[in-house]
């Protein structure tokens, strides 16, 4: 309960401050949901006065992004705000912003470092492990709890997709899941065209699995994409994602993609205006601001998300 009222509280006591400048580094612009973050940092800037944001694209390069981080800190912005491409990378960009003594705070992706977080320095983000549990206990349900799951998983490096797919393993270890087994895993690097290219070859292999879990919906929009393209009719097999995006929602709809679990962006986006406002105002914030997730199933697609 109290990670789920936190940030309401957060919003409520925010500070009036002076004209602040907020230096934001994002993963990659052309991930979905890191685009629809960008837009919940656009809309909350613009609703909050004397608030401007220099937003920078690292292009899912760390060496990039730790470059933008010290560009930023050379351009005297008022806070940070970093979306990271490596959780390994976070221990530099704290450092970084200790030796400039710039507030930070880091969104949507944790960094190693994201639990020892001290000082002016915070994480606003969604608790990764729910949105694998909810999106695994969802298709155990659909399947009946009896069939074959694949996964397809991010990355290597991103904490995100490591606690993501560690709940898919618990969650099938329950007994909730007891009759569903994994049929392959594979990195389908976020993106659609990774998605694409696996389950071709899940496909090109066989048999097909019941359902596919998939760490965000870029991916398994991917997968969607391979099945239209090998004429599949959708109703032989789920399909599961996360991030709750306009264009999953849309798959949703037409009846093509079974289950997504909303990861909010604006409200991600808005909590870390509002965290580092209150670090410039000097006030002491815990560790880590939750954004809960939720499930989000097709009698949810029409509703406005993200």
């Amino acid at each position: 309960m109290f990670a789920r009222l936190l940030f309401p509280v957060l919003l409520c006591v925010a500070s009036p401050l002076a004209a602040a400048t907020y230096g934001v580094t994002l993963i990659d612009r052309s991930q979905i949901f890191i685009k629809a973050l960008e837009g919940g940092f656009t809309d909350a800037a613009a609703s909050m006065p004397d608030t401007d944001l220099e937003i920078m694209d690292a292009q899912n390069s760390t060496e990039t992004q730790l470059e933008q981080v010290q560009k930023l800190i050379d351009m005297k912005v008022d806070a940070l705000i970093v979306n990271a491409v490596s959780a390994d990378s976070g221990l530099t960009i704290s450092r970084m912003a200790q030796k400039a003594r710039i507030p930070l705070v880091f969104v949507n992706a944790k960094p190693l470092n994201w639990e020892v977080l001290q000082g002016p320095q915070v994480y606003v983000g969604s608790p990764e492990t729910q949105s694998g549990s909810l999106e695994v206990g969802y298709v155990c349900d659909a399947l009946g709890n009896t069939g074959t799951v694949s996964i397809l998983v991010g990355d290597l490096v991103s904490e995100a997709a490591r606690e993501r797919t560690k709940a898919y393993y618990s969650e099938l270890a329950t007994d909730h899941c007891s009759g569903v087994t994994i049929q392959a895993e594979a990195f389908g690097n976020w993106s659609v065209d990774g998605g694409r290219a696996i389950m071709e070859k899940w496909l090109a292999e066989g048999p097909l699995p019941d359902a596919v879990v998939a760490n965000n919906d870029d991916m398994a929009l991917g997968a969607i994409a391979a099945l239209d393209e090998a004429g599949i009719d959708h109703s032989t097999i789920l399909i599961g994602g996360i991030d709750g995006t306009a264009t999953a929602r849309k798959a949703m709809a037409e009846g093509k993609l079974d289950v997504t679990v909303l990861q909010n962006a604006a409200e991600q986006a808005r909590g870390a205006i509002v965290s580092a406002q209150q670090l410039l105002a000097g006030e002491t914030l815990p560790p880590q601001v939750w954004i809960p997730f939720e499930l989000v199933k097709p009698a949810d697609a029409s509703v406005a998300m993200n």
